[in-house]
This record gives C-alpha cells, sequence and structure tokens, in this order.
C-alpha cells in the first residue's frame, strides 16, 4: 500500500511540473529551475494546479464543471500538449478554450491519439480549417470515443455501403456523432434497413439502405427501435402494398423515420381526423401521405391553420390531396397569395391550385399575366410595409426596368437584364424542378456568410514590381526569384488602358507613388516612363500626415514573434488567477494624491503621441529605490483622458461599409463622434496587416475611437494595452452587440451579455491598461421580449465604463421590429451620471427630434447614415434635404476619390475602392427623395416601391438591381474588368 502512494506522488509531481512548463502564464512565485515542491490534492478533491492551468488558457470553469466534472480532479492531464497540436491546425486560443469548456475530457487525449485520430478525419475533410471548424461547433464528435479504431472502421463500414466521400463529407459535416457511435449500432441500423427492404420484398436491400442514409444522414444517430417503430406505424395505419412502402421510405418518407414516435403519430392522427371531418376517405388520406409525407413535420395547430386558410378561400380538399405541398409554404406567404388571386378574381375550381405551389418569381410573373394593371393599382393600396409615394411617381416594375434599359448605353450590364431585371443573370441561373427550385430560394435569403472574394489584385495577372514602381535606387531585393515583372516595356504592352486624363492622387499630393501600375498614369508619366512630381505640394503633403495608426513593420515582426511585453495585462491576470481584487480609491483620494505621484520611467523611446501624453501629465522624475506599490504605476480614473460625450452625433461602427473613406464623407456633413470597424483582438495580437487597417484614422476624424471584439479576458487586455502604446484614438470601444452567429457563438459580441463574470474581467481588465476612455455598445437583449439591459447596465457603472450605446433591438430580433425607444430611456436613467446613447430607426430629422425627447446623452446613426450620410446634416440644421441625383453623384465621386487615396490607384486600389461602392450602393438605393414622398419623411422600414426618378440618373440610383449598380461604379471608375464578378452581403442580389 504504501509503495502505491508513492508511485501516485510521483506521478502526479512529474505531470504537474511538466504542465506548469508549458502554461499560457508561468506560474508567479517560483523559478524555472527549482523544482516545486507540492502535496497530492486530497481525495475526490478538485486538482488546483489544473485548475490554474484552464484558467489561465481561458477555459470557463463553471462549464466544464457542469459537463464533466470528474476530470477535475485528474492528476495526469495533457492540457499544454492538447493546445499546442490544436494551435499546429490553425486552432486559435479561444476555439481551444471553447473546446476544452465544453468537453473536459478533451485534456485527457494524448498527442499521439489525438495526431492518429487527425489523420482518420484528414481522410474525409480537405484541411485543416475544416476539421477545426466540426470541433469548435462540435467537440464531442472528435473527442467523445478514444476508440481509434472504431473510428477507422466506421469509414470502412459506410464506404463498403457504397456511401460516396462527398456524402461521408456531409454526414461528418452535419452528424459527426455518427462516427463516435460504436460500429456495432451503426451496423445494427444499417442491417435494420436491409432488413425492412427485404421483409417487403425488395431485391436490392444494400442500394435501399444507402439510399435511405443519404436522405436522412440523421437517421445514423437515432435508435433503431425508434425507426422500426416508425416504419411499423405507417405500414400497419396506411395499409400500404409492399411496391407502396418501398417507393414511400425511399422517397419523402425517409426524413420522417428518425421523427420522433410521439410526435408523427400526434400528427398522424390530426391530419386524419381533419379530412374525415371534411368529408374524405382512407384511400384520399393514404394518397396525401404517399404524395408528401413531410407534412407529418407539421405540427397540428399549424396544419389546420393552413387547411382552413385554403378552405375559406374557395379551394376544395380533393384540390389539395392532388398538390399537397402547398401546405408547405407559410401561412403568411399563402394569405398574401390568395388576396392577390381573390382582386383578380382567379377560380380555383377552374384553374386549379398550382398558382400557389410555385416560386416566388413565377408566381408573380402569372399575376402580371393575369391582370398588371389591376395589381399595380391594388399593390399601391394594400402593400405592407412600402412607403407612400406620390402616384404619379408609382410604376411598375416591368415598366422601371424597361425604362432603364432605353437609356443605356448598351454592353455587358444589358445582356444580363433583359429576361429578368431583378433577379440574377442568366449565366447564374440553374435549371430545376418546384421543389428544388424551393428550397434554392430558400436557400438565398438572409446574408452570404461564406460568400467566396475575389481578390482585387486577381484582376491583374502581370503586376510590376514595388521596387520600379517606388523608382528605388536599390535593385529588388528579390531578384530573379521575384514573381512580379521587371521589363517595363512589357509591362505597359499588356496594361489596361487608362480610366481617366486626371489623376486624384497627383492633383491633391504632388506625386501618385504607383507610378505606372496607376490607372490614369498619363497625368504624371513623362515620355520617357518617369514619374513627375510637384515639388511644392508634395513637400507640403509630406509635412502634414493625412492618416495615422499604420501598423509598423518591426512591431508587425514582433507580435508575429509574440515577443512583445504586456506588463500591465499580466499583471492584471495575476490579480483574476489569484482572486485578488485590486483596491478602489474615489476622485478626491486621486486627487490629492496626484501631486505626489511619480510616473515609473520607461526605457522604451516614446512616439510623438506618447510624449505629447506625458507633457499632459506631469514630468518625469527619476526615482532611486524600489517602488512596489501598483497603484503608482498605472493612470488613476481622474488622470485619464477625458472626453466630453454629451449631445453628440455618433456615426457608427460599421462592418464592410464604416470603411476610412465613408467616415470621412459623414464627417464632412456633421457627424461628430467616428469609429472604426470592429476588429478582433486576436487577428490585432497576432499582427494581420488587413486587421490593423480597420484602425487608420484620417486627420479630420477629430474624435475618434476603435471597436474591439473578444470574448476572453487575457486577449482583451493585451489587445487595449497594445492599442494604448502604439495608435492614437480618443476612446476604445467593446463589442457586445454583435448579433452573427461567428461572433455570438464564440462568446463575443452579444454573448458577453450572458457572461456577467467575463464581462466583467475584461471591462476592468481594458481600463486598467488603457489611458483614454473606455465604452461600450450593447443591445436590449439576447432573446425576443426577454430584455435584460436594465440589468447589466448598473454593473457597467461600477466597472468603471465612460459610455454606454444601446441599441433598441434584441438579438433574436436584428432589424425585423422597431427599436424600443421607451426601454431605452428607462436605462438611461439607470445609466446616470454615465452618458447613454440610443441607437435604431434614424432616418430623418424628425426621428432624431423623437428620440431626444428622452434621457438620452446623444445619437447613434447606423443605417440611416449608409442610406443617406447627409442626415447628420439635416439633423443639425432641422429640415429635410430634397437632394438631387447630381449632389447624390458628386458624394459618389468623393467615395471614390477617397477610396483611391486609401487604397492606392492602381488596378488592386481601383477593385477595391469599386467593391466597397457596390457594397455601399446596396443601402442608398433604399433612399427615396424627399420630393417623392406623399408623406414625408421615409421610415428606415419602409421599402421602397418601383417608382420613376424626376431624371433618368434618379431612377437608376433607385434601382435594387446590383447590375444597375455596376453602372454607377463605371461612370466613376471606369468599365469592370472581364473577369469581374460581385456578390453583395445579401444573396437576393449578385452580378457575375
Amino acid at each position: 500500500m504504501m509503495a502505491q502512494k508513492r508511485m501516485v506522488w510521483v506521478l502526479w509531481s512529474i505531470g504537474r511540473s511538466s504542465a506548469h512548463r508549458h502554461a499560457f502564464i508561468p506560474m508567479s512565485g517560483h523559478s524555472s529551475s527549482s523544482p516545486i515542491i507540492q502535496k497530492p490534492p486530497p481525495l475526490h478533491s478538485e486538482n488546483e494546479s489544473l485548475l490554474e492551468n484552464l484558467s489561465s488558457m481561458g477555459v470557463d470553469l463553471n462549464m466544464a464543471r457542469r459537463r464533466q466534472p470528474g476530470v477535475l480532479r485528474k492528476l495526469l492531464t495533457n492540457e499544454q500538449g492538447l493546445a499546442q497540436f490544436l494551435m499546429s491546425k490553425g486552432a486559435d486560443q479561444e476555439t481551444i478554450a471553447s473546446i476544452i469548456s465544453r468537453f473536459p475530457r478533451s485534456i485527457t487525449r494524448s498527442c499521439e491519439h489525438l495526431e492518429e485520430r487527425w489523420k482518420l478525419w484528414r481522410n474525409i475533410f480537405k484541411n485543416d480549417s475544416e476539421v477545426v471548424g466540426i470541433l469548435s461547433r462540435s467537440p464531442e464528435s472528435f473527442f467523445r470515443s478514444s476508440d481509434n479504431e472504431n473510428l477507422q472502421e466506421n469509414i470502412t463500414f459506410l464506404r463498403s455501403l457504397g456511401i460516396t466521400p462527398k456524402d461521408l463529407h456531409r454526414l461528418l459535416t452535419t452528424a459527426p456523432r455518427t462516427f463516435s457511435n460504436s460500429v456495432e449500432l451503426n451496423r445494427n441500423m444499417v442491417e435494420l434497413l436491409q432488413s425492412i427492404c427485404l421483409s417487403l420484398g425488395g431485391k436490392d436491400h444494400e442500394h435501399f439502405a444507402k439510399t435511405i442514409i443519404s436522405k436522412n444522414l440523421y437517421i445514423l444517430i437515432r435508435s433503431t427501435n425508434r425507426v422500426k417503430a416508425n416504419v411499423n406505424f405507417l405500414l400497419s395505419s396506411l395499409t400500404l402494398s409492399q411496391a407502396e412502402a418501398l417507393l414511400l421510405l425511399q422517397s419523402h418518407g425517409a426524413q420522417i423515420l428518425d421523427l420522433s414516435h410521439e410526435s408523427l403519430k400526434r400528427n398522424f392522427k390530426n391530419l386524419q381526423v381533419k379530412l374525415q371531418c371534411l368529408g374524405c376517405s382512407k384511400a384520399d388520406f393514404k394518397k396525401m401521405i404517399l404524395n408528401y409525407s413531410l407534412m407529418l413535420f407539421i405540427s397540428s395547430e399549424r396544419l389546420n391553420e393552413k387547411l382552413d386558410c385554403l378552405m375559406d378561400a374557395g379551394i376544395h380538399i380533393h384540390q389539395i390531396i392532388q398538390k399537397p405541398k402547398v401546405l408547405d409554404f407559410s401561412l403568411d406567404i399563402l394569405n398574401q397569395r390568395l388576396q392577390d388571386l381573390s382582386r383578380l378574381g382567379y377560380d380555383f375550381q377552374k384553374n386549379g391550385i398550382a398558382v400557389l405551389d410555385s416560386s416566388k418569381k413565377r408566381f408573380h410573373a402569372k399575376i402580371e399575366r393575369l391582370g398588371p394593371l389591376e395589381m399595380e393599382s391594388a399593390a399601391v393600396e394594400v402593400e405592407k410595409g412600402a412607403a407612400a409615394i406620390k402616384q404619379q411617381f408609382l410604376t411598375s416594375k416591368e415598366n422601371f426596368y424597361a425604362f432603364l434599359e432605353s437609356g443605356c448605353t448598351g454592353g455587358k450590364d444589358d445582356e444580363a437584364n433583359k429576361e429578368e431585371p431583378s433577379e440574377e443573370p442568366e449565366q447564374k441561373r440553374m435549371k430545376m424542378d418546384k421543389d428544388e427550385e424551393r428550397k434554392e430560394k430558400r436557400k438565398m435569403r438572409g446574408q452570404n456568410k461564406s460568400r467566396p472574394h475575389t481578390k482585387p489584385q486577381s484582376y491583374e495577372d502581370r503586376r510590376l514590381c514595388p521596387s520600379i514602381t517606388r523608382e528605388r535606387e536599390t535593385k529588388c531585393v528579390f531578384g530573379e526569384k521575384c514573381r512580379f515583372l521587371h521589363d517595363v516595356s512589357e509591362y505597359m504592352s499588356g496594361k489596361p488602358e487608362d480610366l481617366g486624363d486626371q489623376c486624384h492622387l497627383y492633383n491633391t499630393f504632388g506625386k501618385c507613388h504607383y507610378g505606372l501600375t496607376c490607372r490614369f498614369a498619363k497625368a504624371h508619366i513623362s515620355p520617357d516612363l518617369k514619374n513627375m512630381v510637384k515639388e511644392d505640394l508634395h513637400k507640403h503633403s509630406t509635412d502634414n500626415e493625412t492618416v495615422r495608426n499604420h501598423l509598423d513593420k518591426e512591431l508587425q515582426k514582433r507580435l508575429r514573434k509574440k515577443q512583445v511585453e504586456f506588463t500591465g495585462a499580466e499583471a492584471y491576470l495575476k490579480t483574476i488567477i489569484r482572486g485578488k481584487k485590486p483596491e478602489k480609491k474615489s476622485t478626491d483620494e486621486c486627487t490629492e494624491e496626484n501631486h505626489s505621484r511619480t510616473p515609473n520611467p520607461t526605457t522604451d523611446a516614446p512616439d510623438d503621441q506618447e510624449t505629447q501624453q506625458e507633457d499632459d501629465r506631469s514630468a518625469p522624475v527619476k526615482t532611486t529605490g524600489p517602488i512596489t506599490d501598483e497603484d503608482i504605476i498605472k493612470l488613476r480614473p481622474c488622470e485619464k483622458k477625458q472626453v466630453d460625450f454629451t449631445d453628440k452625433l455618433y456615426l457608427a461602427p460599421l462592418t464592410t461599409c464604416g470603411n476610412l473613406p465613408f467616415r470621412r464623407i459623414c464627417k464632412r456633413f456633421g457627424a461628430d463622434i467616428t469609429c472604426g470597424e470592429m476588429a478582433m483582438c486576436t487577428n490585432l495580437l497576432q499582427g494581420q496587416s488587413s486587421e490593423w487597417a480597420l484602425l487608420k484614422r484620417h486627420h479630420t476624424e477629430d474624435l475618434f475611437g476603435v471597436q474591439l471584439e473578444g470574448c476572453f479576458p487575457d486577449s482583451m487586455t493585451r489587445c487595449a494595452e497594445l492599442l494604448n502604446q502604439n495608435i492614437d484614438v480618443d476612446f476604445v470601444d467593446i463589442n457586445s452587440g454583435c448579433p452573427i452567429d461567428l461572433v455570438y457563438k464564440k462568446g463575443g459580441g452579444c454573448g458577453l451579455m450572458t457572461r456577467s463574470t467575463k464581462f466583467e474581467q475584461i471591462v476592468k481588465g481594458m481600463n486598467s491598461v488603457l489611458d483614454v476612455p473606455l465604452t461600450v455598445k450593447i443591445r436590449t437583449g439576447v432573446h425576443q421580449n426577454s430584455n435584460t439591459a436594465h440589468k447589466l447596465i448598473p454593473e457597467l457603472k461600477n466597472w468603471g465604463v465612460s459610455m454606454i450605446t444601446l441599441h433598441g433591438r434584441s438579438r433574436e430580433q436584428r432589424y425585423t421590429k422597431q427599436a424600443d425607444w421607451e426601454y431605452i430611456n428607462t436605462c438611461s436613467n439607470l445609466a446616470a451620471p454615465v452618458p447613454l446613447f440610443g441607437n435604431g430607426d434614424i432616418l430623418s430629422y424628425e426621428d432624431a427630434m423623437k428620440a431626444r425627447e428622452t434621457d438620452v446623452s446623444g445619437i447613434m446613426i447606423a443605417r440611416g447614415a449608409l442610406i443617406k450620410p447627409w442626415l447628420f446634416t439635416e439633423i443639425k440644421e432641422n429640415r429635410h434635404w430634397d437632394i438631387s441625383s447630381g449632389e447624390r453623384l458628386d458624394i459618389l465621386r468623393d467615395f471614390t476619390n477617397n477610396g483611391l487615396e486609401h487604397w492606392g490607384s492602381d488596378t488592386q486600389g481601383v477593385e477595391k475602392t469599386r467593391n466597397f461602392l457596390l457594397e455601399w450602393l446596396s443601402f442608398l438605393c433604399r433612399y427615396i427623395p424627399v420630393g417623392l414622398l406623399e408623406r414625408p419623411p421615409q421610415k428606415i422600414n419602409e421599402r421602397p416601391p418601383f417608382y420613376m426618378g424626376r431624371d433618368y440618373l434618379e431612377s437608376l440610383m433607385a434601382s435594387q438591381h446590383v447590375g444597375d449598380w455596376v453602372k454607377i461604379s463605371e461612370m466613376l471608375l471606369g468599365p469592370v474588368p472581364k473577369t469581374f464578378s460581385f456578390l453583395p452581403k445579401h444573396k437576393a442580389n449578385a452580378y457575375k
């Protein structure tokens, strides 16, 4: 017994010391050279050393305790090996922490086991990132089973059934638990399906099983008892012949086999009773199920509502039995279609109900053929959510696009618009049956979450080497290995034609740094192919820096090599690990001690901004002896930079569209506060140039902040310290309102509102390292009709935020409901004296006046600025601005000039500017000129009907077809490249 205890002691000491050597945050109080002597944890208690390790990695210990508490008592674990393995496969620290939090048993897997299992998964997936994506969504699918042989046997078994690699990929993506089941379970399911086939007289039982699995991937993770019960119930209740049963199970019926048995019986019984009440026979009921068995997924209440709706419209039940797919549409769509057909006097008994079972496009085409004039006038009267426009400007969709086509000059876009201007061009359409087309239409709603981005540099096959473009005296450092051209004559022979005679960069700054590659090069390239310079103008522009917050190359190298020190962040994070709370001091105490405060001298040379900040505070005093008081080292709240947010107009941080060129437009029209686009803290800490570009600040932005997104205190605090030392901002904002799934599911954005402990640690940590105010943007809550902001705001005050912005909608609402300004007013009273800005549905100065009647300190404007950036002027001058189409085109021209300054005037810069312009035009087209409105002002949730503008350009700007947006871009940036393609954020529009 004593020998066994001694062996446990030795193993525990070795395991824990190994873990400490590789910890994310080293344990303080011990040197790395001296051994750590600790007592093993008591029996049945948690391993404190393991808890410290996991906490330093960002693991949610409370979640881990709920999921698998026994893991936290283990003496030998491999958390650091797991982290290093996943990092080598492309996973970030947040993903690793999330995986361990949700499936703690993952830290018990050895590196050899992980490597072997990863290879098995990679036989199905194309790259490591796909596997990491599955793990972040469902970690148990990878770690649940430790039997790699079982996984290999599962893959071999499924392949032996004839399942293709594509189906295997889909199976592992949508139902990964299939592969963690034992082979016997999967084999039992397949054998069950094969036995069902044989019992029904089927000949090819292997094909039968494969067909059902490919149509319903989730069936393998269901119990055989459920599937057997459902099959027996259908066979006995419908009295099917063997041929009918085989046909049903290999078509729609395959998808209802994994439905819970109670739900299947309940929905089946309800449908049967309903049809009997309507006078249908058993044969009618059987026919309906065979035609479309998926209706058994519809709940009893919803099915009754749909049948009653159709019957009230004069449709006979036998017509529904013949066309049961009509029940697959939502109740709202059915009601709207029935109203449209009723206005035209459509006779369902004579013409049938096939028109109801059609795609949206085909239905509207049918309506227009039946009576376009009557429908046009009726739509104006009854259409919900449409803005009221004067009658003389209204038109039909067909006439609107015919007018635009008549005024264009011809070319590629006309061919794309001939058949159906408001849909995708012909080359993007795919022919499909009705059922597939309806599913495709459903898929094309919402955002393009994984849209392919065409890189602007792909439009230029041969690019000139930067050493020649910038006319450097030294030769290219890459020599013969350089992938760019060095022959100027060869480059010029294949260079596309210039887009104009005047170069905006040359005229503004005296020199265009893009030289020969500039698409307006004829303005500044001499006959001997030299780049000309206006010396006086160039000297003036060089002396006055217009854009700040560039990423220093040396800093980028240090970030990528993880050589940047975060002393302030590390000091704070240690207080979290130890459970130590820093002492709070009042403002009066800070004022009294301010005169005697001695700053901590630094060894690094400060930049101009840091020097200026030091001058604003006390001058550095040389001290002797050690300084141990932590309160002397960091700034106290009374010493931080103060910003007056009161009664300002705040341009919201807007992803994609809120770029620097757009902010310059809004600043010119009167925006007081601007903020950069949401930046991911992990990407900033990795030194990604594309993420650091979001922090750039134009010199006209006099009150500017940056917005950070993250979900862990370590990364957010380090990022705040990094930005505090290297960029010039007036405040830093925490994004805790982002609703998108990619951010929310990781615990960021709106997810922070539900993780108060992490949220508190993030706010306090960032405050401890920032010299500027820290602000927070939140929503009313996560779930609809369940507001939580009023509970969070008092906590935010105590945590030390300087300003709160509240969007008057929950995450679930997105933009489908109106913003709740009454609730915003309630929250503003709770926030006092901390300023609270309200956000939501501001599109006119009248909306702003109503918002200011509440107790908010200011207004944040988001979509309203995208639809009409001159809104800031309207609010400050208290008027409606009936802006002309020519003035709006001038605004777009200013944006393109700003874009050429920001992204460049070469092909890459021009096409990048064009892409961002097209993204913005997807919002600008929603604007309705004031002079056309029946009752100004326009409301933000009112969609514009088809109308003719007061001139051709105004009509073109009202088009919601992306091909017309491209025409507008060609007015400003010349013709698009031959291989140009554009896919906006919303799936309803596309151009290729």
